[in-house]
């Protein structure tokens, strides 16, 4: 037999689908809304183009075939998926599930926040989970499902995740009014030869990890003496007026400081990628997770 299974249309197969899972035409016709006669043709013409009986029946009895055992198998997992599909397909505000989102301390990103607040509007029936991770802790949340998208600067980026850079975060180094380097003007990169330098990071790192790879010596001539993965602990040490500390422009700004403190703006900023971190789309809120992301282009 030549026939191209492709070609039956859904129609048949759903009604097929009733008429086995409830074992009788009558039943299918009330479930379906149609007449029976209409229920008997749609499983006649199946069986003509199958060219196999699908079942036996008579007034008293009812009975699948191999055939219609094997089809009705096909037809439950298609409906299955159909309403899946329905289900993907809702109405917006019906979603009242649960978006959870990690993101690094401090995390600021014009992008970011206006689309959260898109969101919030859009779905007003969900419910929103924010928290603040370290890089590793993100990924490993996003990796592991607890988390549905996380934010931040990543730079040891896993396989199987997928990341898309949504903007910069921009460093200045900073001093206090206790620095020696205070009362100087202008300010430039060789007056901070041998000045000591806090490294100010998003991860946590060990000891080993320390040792090698940030307290070591470099071609900077400016030695790094400090680490720190927290801004208020990083305010802290900028207070002490020993060290010379990196910070994101603005962050300052924001705070009230019992301190004076003052970017030396003729040395060169650090530029650090943001990005967007997530598992896939093939998750159950593959739609509101495809909403967020289109959020952040826009």
């Amino acid at each position: 037999m030549n026939l191209d299974i492709t070609s039956l249309g859904l129609d048949s197969i759903l009604t097929f689908e009733v008429v086995a899972r409830l074992r009788s035409l009558k039943l299918a016709s009330s479930e379906l809304a149609v007449s029976q006669p209409a229920v008997t043709h749609s499983l006649n013409k199946l069986e003509d183009r199958l060219n196999t009986q699908l079942c036996i029946r008579s007034r008293t009895y009812f009975a699948l075939t191999e055939s219609g055992e094997k089809l009705y198998k096909v037809a439950t997992n298609i409906k299955e998926q159909l309403v899946d599909y329905q289900s993907f397909l809702r109405d917006d505000e019906e979603f009242d599930g649960l978006f959870s989102l990690s993101v690094v301390d401090n995390f600021k990103n014009e992008s970011f926040s206006l689309a959260l607040e898109k969101m919030i509007k859009k779905y007003p029936k969900m419910k929103l989970n924010i928290q603040v991770q370290s890089a590793k802790e993100i990924q490993d949340s996003v990796l592991k499902g607890e988390s549905d998208v996380g934010f931040g600067i990543f730079n040891n980026k896993y396989e199987a995740l997928t990341y898309r850079k949504i903007g910069e975060e921009v460093l200045h180094y900073y001093i206090s009014d206790k620095h020696q380097l205070w009362g100087k003007k202008n300010i430039i990169k060789n007056d901070l030869n041998d000045k000591q330098l806090v490294w100010v990071d998003t991860v946590f790192r060990s000891r080993s990890n320390l040792e090698s790879h940030v307290f070591i010596n470099s071609n900077s001539k400016m030695k790094v003496t400090a680490y720190t993965n927290n801004l208020n602990c990083a305010l802290s040490i900028l207070k002490s007026g020993d060290y010379v500390v990196p910070l994101p422009n603005g962050y300052l700004e924001e705070k009230k400081l019992d301190f004076k403190y003052k970017a030396l703006r003729n040395i060169k900023t650090m530029t650090l990628g943001q990005s967007i971190t997530y598992r896939g789309l093939n998750a159950k809120k593959s739609k509101i997770l495809e909403a967020f992301l289109e959020f952040l282009k826009t």
